[in-house]
């Protein structure tokens, strides 16, 4: 591994910025997953699962946000469904 001293500033700069957002993706992943109720955990999975999940880099929380999105989405649309009556999911996600 080379040495950090040997590196140049633009380089510096860049493992700094890709150092401070996957920090800052691990925390929030974190603090998403422990404040999420359990019936609400995307996937079915347990909430050690998701921490878990959440320590590989970039990709976890990622993958915690994005399926925690498309589940707040369908459950909201079909709840719409129900109140609405007659429409179905697909008509009401895609028009």
């Amino acid at each position: 591994m080379a040495d950090l001293a040997n590196l140049s500033t633009p380089l510096l700069i860049t493992v700094g910025l890709l150092s401070f957002v996957s920090i800052s993706l691990f925390l929030a992943g974190v603090v998403a997953v422990a404040r999420t109720p359990v019936e609400h955990l995307p996937g079915g999975l347990p909430r050690p699962a998701w921490l878990a999940i959440c320590v590989i880099q970039f990709v976890g929380p990622a993958a915690f946000f994005i399926l925690r999105r498309r589940e707040r989405k369908l459950a909201s649309a079909e709840e719409q469904q129900s109140l609405a009556g007659g429409t179905s999911i697909i008509d009401t996600l895609y028009g």
